[in-house]
């Protein structure tokens, strides 16, 4: 069954000064918003599916897998404007700050246009789906395990692959990729 959207706006990270910040203006302004740090995997999706707006401010400017995950659960991103995140698709149903004030508005906007955001957040969630780890993954091994000459191999060269995560580490993942022959 579905997670109940029982929340405005969902944030799951460090605690860092701006994040803090930003999540008390919003409770002020009357925003219901889930701010934890520790939750990670299937605790993490259900948090992130109670809401339907996702906000991601990245502290170091880097292009965090929360910008990924967020349009990847389907919630409507609101998120700090960081180098790259316009090279991706799903950057144009996103809603992008510079301050602390433009994270304020976005999230008000959000709001008052739910109508809106659920629309955004259905392109976004459409246009993040070549950005998975498994879509990745099969890239790198198409383009640079198995090449990309498959001239009079195709009827022998499996073209999909079962991605298992067998280990990890804080910074490390483990994949085990193992070929589905073509039927």
């Amino acid at each position: 069954t579905p997670t109940e959207k029982d929340v405005d706006a969902v944030l799951i990270g460090m605690p860092y000064a701006q994040r803090v910040q930003w999540v008390e203006e919003l409770r002020k302004r009357g925003v219901s918003v889930i701010f934890e740090n520790g939750p990670i995997f299937d605790e993490s999706r259900t948090l992130y599916n109670r809401g339907r707006i996702g906000l991601n401010w990245s502290s170091m400017q880097d292009l965090n897998a929360r910008a990924f995950e967020l349009p990847a659960m389907k919630l409507f991103p609101v998120m700090n404007s960081v180098p790259d995140l316009h090279k991706f698709k799903f950057y144009q149903s996103t809603m992008i700050f510079y301050d602390l004030n433009g994270a304020i508005e976005q999230v008000m906007w959000a709001m008052s246009h739910p109508e809106n955001i659920q629309l955004l957040a259905e392109q976004a969630y459409q246009d993040v789906q070549g950005q998975t780890y498994d879509a990745r993954v099969k890239t790198i091994i198409r383009e640079c395990i198995i090449g990309t000459d498959f001239s009079g191999y195709m009827d022998i060269v499996p073209l999909e692959f079962k991605f298992e995560c067998i280990n990890f580490y804080p910074g490390l993942v483990v994949i085990a990729v193992s070929p589905i022959a073509n039927t």
